[in-house]
């Protein structure tokens, strides 16, 4: 259940970080050490790509997230109804 709790930590953290990548670049950039400060004029095209990658990596989040505790709730129905 450990592990479970992990998974599931480890994938808020990637959510977070999708959400910051789409919605608040200027926050990412800060983050990754760019600073906000020297913030540059991005073309429409390159604000699109990072929206699209930053709902890609919350969708993937969502997703550990979700196969993980049915894997887990999975296997401990079946070890349950196999004892």
């Amino acid at each position: 259940m450990t592990g479970l709790l992990a998974i599931d930590l480890f994938a808020l953290v990637i959510f977070a970080l999708g959400f910051l990548l789409a919605f608040k670049p200027g926050v990412f950039r800060a983050l990754r050490g760019r600073g906000a400060d020297r913030e540059r004029g991005v073309s429409e095209e390159v604000a699109s790509a990072l929206r699209i990658a930053g709902v890609m990596v919350m969708a993937f989040s969502l997703t550990i997230c979700v196969f993980a505790n049915l894997i887990v709730r999975y296997s401990a129905a079946s070890a349950a109804a196999g004892s």
